[in-house]
């Protein structure tokens, strides 16, 4: 797995040549179990996109934080990590600040690795130059269907980094991952 994500990583760096826009973020995460037997765990991740002058971009994001899933179907699973890559578009400017994108999908636990397929959809505003935040909608099949709902805030300190605040909710993992961080912008 270590090596897939090494050349995904490696890829993605890559394509800044063809890209009008990167990103590199590295986050704190708290995992938090809504069954309040399982306790708060937490970690670190890191995410990097590019975007392309045709509106397409990619995405990914690595999660190193490990827990315990409390969900109905994968309640008691030890998650040990996740990565999630994927390819999306961003709509012309006239149809709002939608995106879309397609995910793949890894969550490593301690007996097994779950692997998917996922399908976004989400919205981007722009307040004013230092704030922008975004709300995005997801259904992941990793072995098994999920709903995502994730949200984040940033705040531009300059022109290369912001921090960030993000909410990752997943349905039927039963959990709700809490993120603060710092982007870096090239």
């Amino acid at each position: 797995m270590k090596l897939i994500i090494a050349s995904i990583t490696a890829l993605l760096f890559c394509s800044k040549l063809l890209a009008t826009d990167s990103e590199v973020g590295l986050w704190y995460t708290g995992a938090n179990p809504d069954y309040k037997p399982f306790e708060s765990e937490y970690g670190f991740a890191f995410t990097i996109s590019s975007q392309y002058d045709s509106g397409l971009f990619s995405k990914l994001l690595h999660n190193d934080t490990d827990f315990r899933a409390s969900g109905p179907e994968v309640g008691g699973v030890q998650i040990q990590s996740w990565t999630e890559v994927g390819m999306g578009y961003t709509f012309p400017e006239q149809w709002g600040n939608f995106y879309s994108y397609l995910s793949y999908s890894s969550i490593d636990s301690a007996l097994t690795s779950y692997s998917g397929l996922g399908i976004h959809l989400g919205y981007e505003k722009h307040w004013s130059k230092s704030w922008r935040g975004l709300i995005q909608f997801g259904y992941i099949d990793t072995d098994f269907h999920d709903f995502q709902l994730e949200g984040q805030l940033f705040y531009q300190l300059n022109d290369d980094f912001s921090v960030n605040l993000g909410l990752r909710d997943y349905h039927d993992w039963d959990y709700t991952s809490y993120e603060a961080g710092i982007t870096y912008y090239f």
